[in-house]
């Protein structure tokens, strides 16, 4: 959440919702305006959104904003493994990139950001082993007034619904087999190899255990984030 030079809330969260407005599993970044009564989108759409991105970097979650005086909104967020930043100009939005140290593996959710009044943006957060503080020079950018049009959403939304749950897992012929060999044991199924946002996930912890057991539908979980 952050106010900008005329006044105007600015919101940022994360969606689940797909381009149906279908929950899923990947999350991307939402900006809006709240005037009072209502909310409003950018008109332009955010460039580089990709919910069936099949990378290590997937999802953008966990928002910061940053507004500067001329105008310009800036928005950063966490993929798997990186941090990124993406700025709306009232017309057009930047590209995405990250700002995060080089290398493998981004560590923590949340970056915290603040809009000086000399121009730049400042930004600190946790990695491994130490504080990662980075500056951005937001006199280059032009913003021009926002461009906004009425949201789909009525009022702010509460957390984001699960997806759907898949179909119950159904034993494959050699697993009915192992089942009609051993009648007295139980075949169960699950994942023993999860990773979180504590290291280089989706999500959090809770969110990883919860979509185990009502999106997966599976039998045990576990997190096997890496160290800090």
């Amino acid at each position: 959440m952050s106010v900008d030079a005329q006044n105007r809330l600015w919101l940022a969260w994360h969606s689940n919702a797909d381009a149906s407005g279908k929950p899923d599993i990947p999350r991307w970044l939402e900006l809006r305006h709240w005037d009072g009564k209502k909310l409003f989108a950018p008109t332009a759409a955010m460039p580089d959104k990709d919910l069936a991105a099949q990378t290590e970097m997937q999802s953008w979650e966990f928002p910061t904003l940053a507004t500067t005086r001329e105008g310009a909104i800036w928005l950063f967020g966490r993929p798997s493994q990186e941090f990124r930043v993406q700025v709306f100009l009232g017309d057009q939005w930047s590209g995405r990139r990250n700002f995060a140290l080089p290398g493998w593996g981004g560590r923590g959710d949340y970056v915290r950001a603040l809009a000086a009044t000399d121009g730049m943006i400042w930004t600190i957060r946790r990695d491994v082993g130490a504080l990662e503080l980075c500056g951005f020079d937001a006199l280059s950018q032009k913003p021009v007034a926002p461009q906004l049009q009425p949201a789909t959403e009525r009022t702010i939304p509460a957390v984001p619904a699960l997806a759907a749950p898949r179909e119950k897992w159904k034993p494959e012929p050699a697993a009915l087999n192992f089942m009609n060999v051993l009648p007295n044991e139980t075949l169960a199924f699950g994942d023993l190899h999860q990773h979180s946002n504590l290291s280089d996930g989706m999500g959090t912890a809770d969110d990883c255990y919860t979509r185990s057991r009502d999106f997966y539908q599976w039998d045990f979980a576990a997190l096997t984030d890496h160290e800090w």
